[in-house]
């Protein structure tokens, strides 16, 4: 067993351990699982800085949310974040690095673009059940590690001073992509201008909503709960139904090289949005239910947007495996977002129908 892993993981437990193993998955954090001579199985985590500089204020949000959940809903599977021997959040390393620990939940990891409609809709219902859960959590609660996350509109001005400061050979590669944007700015502050003039509240959200971060149960299928909490933030349930269906409507996958190939799963799109309005129909307001089928639609556009600031800025966030590979991701996002505006009609009318239909339920 590695010994410094061995040394971190005693950091937190007392029980021996017998066996160390490293968990794929994650492009943030690295990790490990631990096993011990109990039953119980531990995720310990190598905690990014360089992307959470702040370790605190990001732990003490995840502590926050999962006792909350856990105090509040005993009787369901919940994230359990384990404090270390000495009554900390984390754990701080001879060697300047920063360490989590949770206690290990059992799951399907089967692959994450399954065609199975059901794992759509639980994936809806956990992420509704989440976002009812803690509606009355209260929002100062929770540490804004990231300023502006889902400001679209602000990402989009940052995005126009950065073309400025690029050649004019640098920016013809994404003129078009400029141009599309262009004629749909004005659009792209829908929910931010509803959060800043109160018509839609602000909720403690995960912001971070793909199928990878939602657990299914290895027998039944059913959801189980949702993961990586790293992003839990002020925001509204419309950031976490957008992000959602951004990453699982899509045909393709972020880093294929043809947007041509991408299409709106509009059969997803349906159960998804059924499992979520199921949980969350009791909190959703007027206002929320007329924005919902713009959600998906914005937060794919702010998606590209991000990868398009981040080639423009020569690809220091994201990682690349060639030079244009951003430029490519954001190719692709804005694809799907054109095919949600073809598809926008039947999105409207479908999520009317499963708000009225959950009404007389």
């Amino acid at each position: 067993m590695n010994y410094l892993l061995d040394k971190i993981a005693n950091a937190f437990l007392e029980e021996p351990l017998t066996q160390i193993v490293p968990l794929k998955g994650g492009h943030i954090h690295d990790s490990w699982l631990v096993y011990t001579s109990t039953d119980k199985k531990y995720c310990l985590q190598k905690i990014n800085d360089l992307v959470f500089p702040n370790v605190g204020a990001l732990m003490e949000n995840i502590h926050n949310v999962c006792v909350y959940l856990n105090a509040h809903f005993p009787d369901q599977t919940n994230l359990v974040l384990l404090k270390t021997l000495h009554d900390q959040l984390f754990y701080h390393s001879d060697d300047n690095t920063f360490w989590r620990m949770f206690l290990f939940i059992e799951n399907d990891n089967s692959q994450s673009s399954s065609t199975n409609l059901q794992r759509f809709y639980e994936a809806g219902r956990v992420t509704g059940r989440y976002n009812l859960q803690l509606a009355n959590l209260p929002t100062h609660s929770i540490t804004i590690l990231l300023e502006d996350f889902h400001n679209t509109y602000k990402r989009y001005q940052n995005l126009l001073v950065n073309a400025i400061c690029v050649s004019p050979e640098e920016l013809s590669v994404c003129q078009k992509e400029l141009e599309w944007l262009e004629k749909r700015k004005q659009n792209l502050s829908m929910i931010w201008d509803a959060l800043r003039n109160g018509t839609i509240p602000w909720r403690v959200t995960h912001n971070d909503t793909k199928i990878e971060n939602v657990l299914f149960d290895q027998k039944t299928g059913q959801g189980i709960c949702l993961i990586d909490l790293d992003t839990v933030m002020p925001g509204n349930l419309l950031f976490d139904y957008g992000d959602a269906l951004r990453s699982m409507t899509n045909s393709s996958i972020e880093d294929d090289t043809e947007p041509e190939q991408v299409h709106f799963r509009f059969e997803v799109f349906e159960a998804f949005t059924r499992g979520f309005i199921s949980q969350v129909f009791p909190i959703l307001n007027k206002k929320e239910i007329e924005l919902m089928p713009y959600a998906p639609w914005i937060i794919t556009i702010e998606q590209g947007i991000r990868f398009l600031q981040d080639y423009l800025q020569g690809n220091i966030y994201y990682k690349t495996k060639y030079p244009q590979q951003n430029l490519i991701r954001s190719r692709i996002q804005f694809k799907l977002a054109d095919e949600m505006e073809s598809a926008m009609d039947l999105i409207k009318i479908s999520i009317q129908q499963i708000v009225t239909s959950v009404g007389e339920n």
